[in-house]
């Protein structure tokens, strides 16, 4: 502490010198020669008093700026709205600008190759634009949050716009049509922070007639369907009414129905068998059918949704691209506005049967352009189906069918699965196929569904043994090689006229597998087993959906969490039901 002393007083030296030169000669005083002053005490408490005060105020003074601070955000956040919307208007002016300019230059292009390369910049200046309004999206989206979570605008246009807590969802309520943040179920709070609560049973509807909603009831045969927009549903089928006709409807999940809209052909007078239908981010629709239930035509067909009717779609002219079809197709999403079409190529008098790709883009207005065709297998397949595990890379599910002369004691191929991917404009497939079960026989119907990341479902219908199963498999991130992970699980005994799985069924739980059948004369029911993060398969059990038999029946998951069940009746009346809680 001396030390201390010291070099305070030795920096101060020149200052006190200073000091001392301006006050003249010194003057000594002995302490104890001065009378003591008795107002000295009076004087150090009234110091005190005064410190004290003058901290009181620093305090209010610091709470008074807490407060303001508050308020100050939330100015700033209108301010970075206004500025935001001046942006978005101005980068429309810009991209209609550009459009313009483009298709101007398209129209006087005159050789394939400058057009070709113009028409790669218009899909280029689209995905640009896509991007930024996506942002602009995203900054709204903070906007209307943040002031939801401070409680100054609790509400917000739609639940785009909003992002809630963990255990939130978003509604929208049916009379002012705005969205806000509340718990899902067992949870309460404002829907941005939601604690446990008493919990009250999980929703389970009844079907529902979708006869309701539409100007004429159709015949509802082999229906497929599409999520998009979280909780915006497209479903294709063939109309028994119309001549097998294909139709479409888009409706919208509420928090108990669908609101539908009408029923909009999409074949126009071509019959449409084994219809699958997509529908992606960017709100663009592509379906598949053939033309015939043997030897048909497959279609295709480019539409999308109408920006001004979310109930509406565009659809444009349908495309044939390949003869002989037998069997259903599968479609699957890929990223930048990418789709792959699989189906089973028949054998023609110049080639063998082999399992076909065909690449597309779906550009701006729904139309479909021809990337690439690939094949995923050199030999006849059928039962195809597939699963994408990432925005760049699926699995396609097939049967290799024994041939004619192969021994009865053979190699089965029957149950085989394929890794692919895009890179770039081009689709890579895997040189390794899986094969499952590789000792049994006449394996029929399947389907393959997303469990977790790089594991993946394949259930299938075993003809030799009646009896239903599945199987786990996991993809290697890095070679791509496949494996099962467990013992294929047998889910139930007898016969089933379909076989079909949901993705990721109960997303906010630990990953679990759905798979849904029917026995004849039966109700149709789920399986749905618990699957550990090694693929093993346990707690199966089953959930009766349906309290009817049914002819046609498709399912997807929600945004929300929720499942949808869309189904014909064996009268081919059209229902839907859902299950479980918004966010179970």
């Amino acid at each position: 502490m001396t030390s201390i002393h010291a070099a305070i007083l030795f920096f101060m030296w020149p200052v006190l010198a200073s000091a001392a030169a301006a006050l003249g000669p010194a003057r000594v005083l002995v302490a104890a020669q001065q009378p003591r002053r008795q107002s000295d005490i009076a004087t150090v408490a009234a110091a005190h008093a005064r410190s004290r005060a003058q901290k009181f105020l620093q305090k209010s003074h610091k709470k008074k700026r807490v407060g303001a601070d508050v308020y100050f955000v939330a100015e700033a956040l209108d301010k970075l709205k206004l500025a935001t919307a001046k942006q978005q208007a101005a980068a429309e002016v810009r991209y209609n600008l550009e459009q313009e300019r483009l298709a101007a230059a398209t129209e006087q292009a005159l050789l394939p190759a400058d057009r070709a390369l113009l028409q790669q910049t218009v899909e280029a200046t689209e995905e640009s634009k896509i991007e930024e309004f996506n942002s602009f999206k995203a900054m709204y989206r903070m906007y209307y949050t943040l002031k939801a979570t401070f409680g100054a605008a609790p509400t917000a246009p739609s639940c785009e716009l909003l992002k809630c807590g963990e255990h939130g969802r978003c509604m929208r309520e049916a009379v002012s049509t705005v969205a806000k943040c509340e718990c899902k179920p067992c949870f309460e709070g404002d829907g941005f922070l939601c604690k446990p609560s008493s919990c009250s049973p999980t929703k389970r509807f009844t079907a529902q007639p979708m006869a309701l909603h539409l100007d004429w009831v159709p015949l509802m045969e082999e229906v497929t369907v599409s999520v998009f927009s979280q909780n915006h549903l497209a479903i294709a089928f063939r109309d028994g009414k119309e001549g097998g006709r294909g139709f479409l409807m888009l409706g919208e999940a509420r928090e108990a129905d669908i609101k539908w809209g009408q029923l909009q052909p999409f074949s126009k007078n071509l019959k449409a068998y084994s219809p699958r239908v997509l529908v992606m981010p960017n709100r663009r629709i592509v379906v598949q059918f053939r033309d015939s239930p043997k030897k048909g035509t497959g279609y295709l067909v480019g539409g999308r949704v109408d920006e001004n009717n979310p109930e509406k779609a565009i659809m444009l002219e349908p495309v044939g691209f390949v003869k002989g079809q037998d069997e259903a197709t599968a479609l699957v999403p890929l990223a930048s506005s990418r789709v792959v079409c699989l189906y089973s190529h028949p054998k023609s008098p110049t080639e063998e049967a082999y399992g076909g790709a065909i690449f597309l883009q779906v550009v701006q207005g729904g139309s479909i352009s021809v990337i690439g065709k690939y094949r995923f297998a050199d030999h006849l397949v059928t039962h195809v189906a597939a699963v994408a595990l990432r925005p760049n890379s699926f699995v396609v599910a097939y049967r290799d069918p024994p041939m004619p002369d192969e021994p009865a004691d053979s190699y089965s191929r029957e149950l085989s699965a394929v890794w692919m991917s895009m890179q770039d404009s081009e689709l890579i497939v895997d040189p390794h196929p899986i094969v499952i079960e590789s000792e049994t026989k006449d394996m029929g119907l399947r389907d393959v569904s997303l469990v977790s990341e790089n594991l993946f479902s394949y259930s299938y219908q075993s003809n030799s043994d009646r009896k239903t199963k599945m199987a786990i498999v996991k993809v290697d991130p890095d070679t791509h090689r496949m494996k099962v992970t467990d013992t294929p699980k047998e889910l139930t005994t007898g016969d089933t006229p379909f076989v079909k799985s949901v993705s990721l069924p109960f997303q906010s739980l630990a990953p679990h597998t759905l798979t849904y059948l029917q026995h004849p004369n039966k109700s149709s029911v789920a399986e749905t087993c618990r699957i550990s993060p090694r693929g093993k398969i346990s707690d199966c059990q089953e959930i009766p959906w349906s309290n009817t038999g049914v002819d046609s029946v498709t399912s997807t998951r929600l945004g929300d969490g929720r499942l949808v069940f869309i189904f014909g009746d064996t009268k081919k009346d059209p229902y839907y039901q859902m299950l479980g809680a918004p966010g179970s």
